[in-house]
């Protein structure tokens, strides 16, 4: 089971993925799509590209 912590970072990753890829319900994604565009988030934070004030 999810716990508290780990559903605020899964809400901010969704938020990530929605604001960054444009993506309108990233929860809804199969497992494995969803971390390809975490994955994806995460390139474009450490490019400098994406730049979100912190990820906990």
């Amino acid at each position: 089971m999810i716990e508290g912590n780990d559903k605020d970072k899964i809400f901010k990753y969704d938020a990530l993925i929605s604001y960054a890829l444009h993506i309108p319900f990233p929860e809804e994604l199969d497992d494995e799509t969803w971390a390809m565009k975490l994955a994806q988030v995460e390139w474009l934070i450490e490019q400098g590209i994406l730049a979100p004030k912190k990820i906990e």
